[in-house]
Order: structure tokens, then sequence, then C-alpha cells
């Protein structure tokens, strides 16, 4: 019984097309849409080619229908659609108002590099134009990501972005429908970020604590250590978002507040939400001075947080400091490695091994769903073995007690 046909469905600019591989060619089948035109050999072997020789076809019989005109059809084929031109187009898609989903400033530079390293992967392919760009180009562009060292949550966000532009392009009809391809992706679902230990944090907190030049970066720390917020989240936090107790915390989502009110908060899934303030945070809040309209932690001349500085400041008087203390295994990740983000891998994992709820911890992280908790939790050999002497897989043995009868 001979194999079942392969066909790839494509709806081009005039009809709905079906194309599949008979013997060594590829042909086309125009009888599947609301008007038949037949089927066709496209004297070609390779899909790549059958979908360039499709999109001629595609207009050469709306030519003979009179469905279009020759001197049009000529130019929409050569069209073409530099690579310049298409970011463009792209970058005023992202610019879109808020209320149409647009995104957020943040987002908008996390497509930068994309940018930049797919004009950098083209230029020595000679690959100037849009139209050039297929699935490929795009699965090349993954290997070449790769080979530079890349993580694989990195070469996914690059190339979704890149298969997310083309779709707009050709949405808008800046390139022609025959230009879409399938490639499927998977998502890396584990993360290659250190989570620091309970000896670690333990450690950087004295460590900064003991220098009181790092009182200010004492307090961001511990911040960080024992809520889980994200940086520009704590940078944001003022005192009118902590309750009179210091017992909650409201992180409130400003994403509709007027443009002219300067700085909005912005939470990366956009939703408001309340979490509680463990003991150790919630002395050190009472011990502050509290002002409704001062931020809560702040920098060491007593202004909003910049995340850079922060980061540059941490590594360089507290991370590289301890790495000695703390060394990483020979080419692995380790305490080297660690960063402010860590503390959220740290708040996540020690609340999981403490039995929390995984819908409470979801929405304390402020996730959307609980698939993501996973993302953040790591369990560490010294966390693992506490865990372990707790466990009682048997019943122990109960005493006899001595004499008979």
């Amino acid at each position: 019984m001979p194999a079942k046909r392969r066909y790839e469905e494509i709806l081009c600019r005039h009809f709905a097309w079906k194309i599949f591989l008979r013997g060594k060619v590829y042909w086309a089948d125009g009888r599947c849409g609301s008007i038949s035109v037949g089927r066709h050999s496209l004297k070609v072997r390779t899909k790549e080619e059958a979908k360039v020789a499709l999109r001629k076809l595609d207009e050469r019989i709306a030519v003979e229908r009179g469905l279009v005109e020759r001197e049009r059809v000529t130019e929409d084929v050569n069209r073409q659609l530099p690579l310049e031109q298409g970011f463009d187009i792209y970058r005023g898609y992202m610019d879109r108002p808020e209320v149409s989903r647009g995104i957020r400033i943040s987002t908008k530079k996390r497509y930068r590099p994309v940018f930049a390293h797919f004009r950098e992967f083209c230029r020595p392919r000679r690959i100037h134009n849009w139209n050039q760009v297929n699935r490929s180009v795009v699965l090349d562009y993954g290997s070449f990501l790769e080979a530079q060292g890349y993580a694989p949550r990195t070469v996914y966000l690059e190339l979704t972005t890149i298969k997310q532009i083309l779709k707009y392009l050709i949405d808008e009809g800046h390139l022609l429908p025959t230009q879409s391809f399938r490639l499927r992706l998977s998502k890396p679902t584990s993360s290659d970020v250190h989570c620091y230990s309970i000896e670690e944090v333990r450690a950087i907190l004295e460590h900064v604590a003991a220098n009181p030049e790092l009182a200010w970066l004492h307090r961001i720390l511990m911040g960080l250590a024992f809520t889980g917020l994200r940086i520009q989240e704590l940078a944001s936090l003022k005192w009118s978002d902590i309750s009179l107790d210091c017992s909650t915390i409201h992180l409130k989502d400003e994403g509709h507040r007027s443009k002219t009110l300067g700085h909005r908060r912005r939470t990366k899934s956009g939703r408001s939400r309340m979490l509680p303030v463990l003991p150790e945070l919630k002395a050190l809040l009472r011990a502050l001075v509290r002002d409704p309209e001062a931020f809560v932690f702040q920098s060491m001349k007593g202004r909003r947080l910049n995340d850079n500085n922060l980061r540059t400041v941490f590594v360089k008087d507290v991370i590289r400091p301890l790495s000695r203390r703390f060394p990483s295994p020979e080419g692995e990740r380790g305490f080297k490695d660690g960063r402010l983000h860590s503390f959220r891998h740290f708040f996540c994992s020690q609340m999981a091994n403490a039995n929390t709820p995984i819908t409470a911890l979801q929405q304390w992280l402020g996730h959307r769903n609980s698939a993501m908790v996973m993302h953040y939790y790591h369990l560490n050999n010294a966390d693992a073995k506490r865990l372990m002497s707790s466990i009682r897989l048997l019943p122990r043995p109960s005493r006899k007690g001595s004499g008979g009868g």
C-alpha cells in the first residue's frame, strides 16, 4: 500500500494551494480552495524553491484569469523589503498604545540586542532583505547563537522574536504569504541562574552588615532575600506600599496611570499583588524612618536605586570577596555567578522546601501560572540532606517491655 501523501497547505495572495512531493519533484494542487485552478508541477526539488515557484505560479494564474494586471504582479513579485526597513516597521508596531496590548519600555530594550545579533549574522551571509529569510536561515541563526555561547533561553527568545517579526510583516502585507513557514521551538524550562544556599545568603548578609559603608546595601539584600521581589519591584517600593504594622507589602501595578505622573510602577505580569512580610524583614522595616512619599530601599546617596549601578557594586563588594569562601566547581556555574536575581530563586526554593502551598507562592512571586514557580525552584545538596533527614519511610521500631507472661 503506497504511503499517504503529505501536503503542506499554503494560502497565497490569490489562491489556496497544497504542495507535495511527487517522486523527486514538488507539485502544487490548487483544487482545495473555493476556486479550483488545477494541479501543476513546480519543477523544483526543494521545499524552499517550491514556495518561490508557487508564488510565481499563483500570480501567473491570477493574470491569466484577469484578476490582476501584469504590471502590478511584476511589481509585487519583485518587491524586496530591506532588513532595516523591516525592523523599523516592527518598531512602529511595538510603539502601539498600551490599551491595544502595546509592550513596555523594558520589553522593547530586550529586542535591541536581538536586532543587533541578527544583523551580525546576516551581514557576512549577504542576507540583505527579509525576502531571503526562510526556515533554513532561522535555523542557521540558532546554530550561530549557540556557537557564540548563548544560553538556550536566549536562543529561544531570539528565534521566537525573528519568527514574530516575519509573521507581522506577512500579516501586514509587507511580505507575501508564501514566505511563511512552520518552525516548532521547545522553550527551555530549566534555569542556569545560580541559587544561593542558606549558608551563602547568611554569609552575604553578615559580610555587608559588618561594613558600616554598606549598611544601605544590607537593607536592599535583606529585602530581596526575604520577599523574592524583582530588583525593579523592590526599587519602586514606597512606604505607602507597606502596611502600618509592616506586616504586608501591597505591590500595585500602575499601568493605567497618566504618563505625566512620572515613574509608573509596572509589574511583569501587569497585575497588583500582596505578600506578607517575614519577621526578619519586619524588624528591619520597623527600625527605619517612615516617610510616606519616600522609597523604602534607597542608594548610598539616598536616591532611587539604579539597577546597573547596584549590580556593579554587588559583584565588586560582595560576590568577589566571598568567592574564595564558596568556590565554584570547575567548568560549572556557582557562587561567582550569583547575582541579585539569585535571591528570587533562593526565596522561592526555601518557601517551597517549607511546604508553602504552590498557589500562595505563585501569587507572592507574581506569576500567571504555577509552572513558572518550578523555574525558580532549586534543591541544593545541603537542603536535600536536611529534607531527607526529616523523612521516615518506615515507623521506628517500638521498644518491647521486659518480662513476659
